[in-house]
């Protein structure tokens, strides 16, 4: 198993941002960045803002993912995750758009993780 080792740069509701490093334990064949480390740093950044962004009296759950592979990651790349909504209200599926940029700022990766927002059930 291959582990992220994820650096933490901006964390916070509505924004956050994460980084890795390229090293040979996740590199391709090729010797890029490997495309499932990329969609799992995707998937850490999407969880995390809405985690902050969503009231403490609501959960989420990972309904899916799209991805798109824009080009190989021959460098270190940051994952930036972006939730800007507001109101929260009852269950609801919202899309929480992923931007990753290697280390000369050109956008690798481009993602969308859906989550499904709902109030926490309270048991008495």
């Amino acid at each position: 198993m291959r582990v992220l080792k994820p650096r933490f740069l901006e964390v916070g509701p509505r924004r956050c941002r994460i980084a890795i490093s390229k090293s040979a334990r996740l590199e391709d064949a090729a010797g890029a960045l490997h495309s499932t480390a990329i969609g799992g740093l995707c998937e850490l950044a999407a969880g995390l803002v809405t985690e902050v962004t969503i009231p403490v009296t609501m959960r989420f759950t990972r309904r899916g993912m799209t991805i798109e592979y824009l080009r190989e990651a021959q460098s270190e790349v940051s994952a930036t995750a972006h939730l800007d909504k507001n109101e929260w209200r009852g269950a609801e599926t919202v899309a929480v758009p992923v931007s990753v940029l290697d280390s000369t700022g050109t956008e690798v990766v481009r993602a969308v993780v859906t989550m499904d927002v709902s109030p926490l059930q309270v048991t008495p």
